[in-house]
């Protein structure tokens, strides 16, 4: 009896003992559990060096460490502020650098970078701060400071590698097709701003591409576009790179330009003399009262130039012979304008009996109707092309030869006509039937961003009140 009630009494005591001798409350428990702060170290190479003794190259690595008392660093934030003048800091935002990958192993390099400090001056000062993350994300609220200077970084220079040309047709804003005056630079890790004549610099752009457009000038014209780089290592270029330009901007008062650049024959069937081709498309043009200008390229010497072809809505270029010569050839230049022109919302009808006979090479050919006209590299040829062969969409008129005009060697049809098979955006209006699928003769392509019409039956040989009605509906289809 006495041993239970010594145990009682012992009980008794123990619990006045937990009552009175300890101090036990919530703040305490959540004290004991609290998750402690890292702490982040720099390995001060170089050395903390705050009045300048020493001058480093711009490019410098850097290196630290971290540790966490109750638990594991997870990763680093840093940041670093340069000096450029009494009225001039630049601070860095906080850029983040991952020590434990997701499978819990730790990063190669997370404990070293090489920076590039911004360095335009003879001297010039840093502050670079580092901060260690723990598991739990906490930041250390004393990041390691470390206080150094560099010397002046190595000169900007301003160097393209890519230009339009010095002439060129702008649209007021790129589309799919026409990507703007585009200019491409050699340093990709530089900055770099731009103006136009007399006008203010534009900001820096980090690119190494600049685009302008039609809205950058005000009118057509001779202009000076300026360019200047500022490097990695805040160098700004003190001598900006000239480009000058002739700018023009598509007026489009005028309807359209019939353009000839058919070879002068010797008045045969088969053989047309220039007046008489076109004395055949300037009465198709006046008989659907289109008003239209003339360019015979023949007797100008040249294909016209961008200012004057970009005064109209539509360009009519028609070469109806079996040859042309080579000054009735498309030059590259010739190629980059019509490029332009249609690239920046002009319409373009292409007659001819070879495509081929209209450039120097086949390749400058296929290139262009390729892209332009959405048809494949390859032309094929019909050694005798007879009216009843071609096949036409509903609403389009028959086209019949006109045997005055065909020599007897032609036994009544067209001979070597060039064919070709569309790609895509393309409207066959006459096509020959075929397995293959190649005979495409007269298409009318509609894109997002022109409309052109491309005929390789020409047209000059067939019976005219067919052409007029052909020609009618292709006008309307272009509004």
């Amino acid at each position: 009896m006495k041993i239970k009630l010594k145990k009682y009494h012992f009980l008794i005591y123990f619990l006045i003992f937990l009552l009175y001798s300890c101090n036990i409350n919530e703040n305490n428990i959540n004290q004991a559990f609290e998750n402690e702060e890292p702490q982040t170290i720099l390995a001060n190479i170089p050395p903390d060096d705050p009045d300048g003794k020493y001058l480093y190259n711009p490019e410098l690595t850097l290196s630290w460490y971290g540790y966490d008392k109750d638990g594991f660093i997870k990763g680093f934030k840093y940041r670093w502020c340069t000096i450029i003048s009494d009225n001039d800091t630049l601070w860095n935002d906080w850029s983040f650098i991952q020590s434990i990958d997701s499978d819990g192993n730790k990063i190669y390099d997370s404990n070293m970078k090489t920076f590039v400090f911004e360095s335009p001056n003879e001297r010039n000062f840093h502050i670079f701060e580092i901060a260690a993350i723990d598991d739990k994300g906490k930041v250390d609220s004393s990041p390691a400071k470390l206080r150094f200077w560099t010397k002046k970084g190595p000169e900007a220079e301003t160097e393209l590698i890519s230009s339009p040309s010095n002439e060129t047709i702008v649209s007021e804003s790129t589309n799919e097709f026409w990507k703007g005056l585009v200019f491409i630079f050699k340093d990709k890790n530089s900055k770099y701003a731009f103006k136009i004549n007399n006008n203010q610099w534009s900001d820096y752009i980090y690119n190494d591409t600049i685009i302008l457009t039609g809205k950058h000038f005000p009118s057509s014209g001779n202009y000076t576009i300026y360019f200047k780089s500022r490097n990695k290592y805040y160098m700004e270029d003190k001598s900006p790179l000239e480009f000058n330009i002739k700018i023009i901007k598509p007026l489009r008062t005028k309807n359209l330009l019939l353009i000839d650049m058919t070879s002068d024959g010797i008045g045969l069937p088969g053989n047309p003399t220039d007046k008489e081709t076109d004395n055949f498309y300037e009465m198709l043009l006046k008989d659907n009262n289109i008003n239209f200008d003339i360019w015979d390229v023949n007797n100008e010497g040249f294909f016209p130039d961008r200012l004057k072809i970009s005064g109209y809505k539509i360009i009519f270029i028609y070469s109806d012979h079996n040859f042309n010569t080579l000054e009735n050839k498309f030059l590259y230049d010739d190629i980059q304008k019509l490029n332009e022109f249609l690239f920046t919302g002009g319409n373009i009808i292409i007659s001819c009996k070879s495509i081929n006979n209209l450039f120097y090479n086949n390749e400058q050919a296929y290139s262009f109707f390729y892209e332009i006209f959405q048809i494949e590299k390859n032309f094929n040829s019909i050694e005798i092309l007879r009216d009843n062969q071609l096949n036409k969409l509903n609403g389009y008129p028959i086209l019949e030869i006109d045997q005055h005009k065909i020599p007897f060697e032609w036994f009544g049809g067209l001979q070597n006509t060039q064919t070709y098979y569309p790609r895509a955006f393309n409207k066959s209006i006459y096509f020959l039937d075929s397995t293959n699928k190649i005979n495409t003769t007269i298409s009318l392509l509609n894109t997002k961003v022109y409309k052109a019409v491309l005929s390789t039956l020409p047209l000059y040989y067939f019976k005219y009140d067919g052409v007029k009605q052909l020609i009618k509906i292709i006008f309307e289809n272009l509004k």
